[in-house]
């Protein structure tokens, strides 16, 4: 079994999706999230969660419940796997909606992507 190697390649990519993620609801419009949003829902349902926490964490035993659990933990913070799962799959991503929500319509800011 190969040993995990922090901070390799996909932990990089990961790290850019993720903050492209965050950025989404300034950069790309709602439709774009929306169909983001529903790649993600299903990646999580149907392949047993991200694609790219499989691949930086393949062949590990036991695999993290998701990126952000694995870091938090080795920064040392004592987190709940399913609850960060939770706040990762449920909770950010009804954040990421509120913020489109006010950005694009509510205050009516124009994306680049559209």
């Amino acid at each position: 079994m190969k040993k995990h190697r922090d901070f390799g390649f996909y932990f990089w990519v990961h790290l850019a999706f993720i903050l492209l993620f965050w950025l989404a609801p300034f950069l790309v419009s709602w439709r774009g999230i929306v169909a983001g949003m529903i790649l993600y829902a299903f990646q999580i349902k149907f392949l047993g969660g991200c694609i790219l926490t499989h691949l930086e964490f393949k062949g590990r035993e036991p695999p993290p419940a998701s990126f952000y659990h694995y870091y938090l933990t080795k920064a040392g913070l004592k987190l709940n796997p399913k609850k960060v799962s939770w706040v990762v799959d449920y909770g950010i991503t009804s954040l990421i909606i509120i913020m489109t929500l006010i950005w694009q319509f509510l205050l009516g800011k124009e994306v680049l992507i559209k």
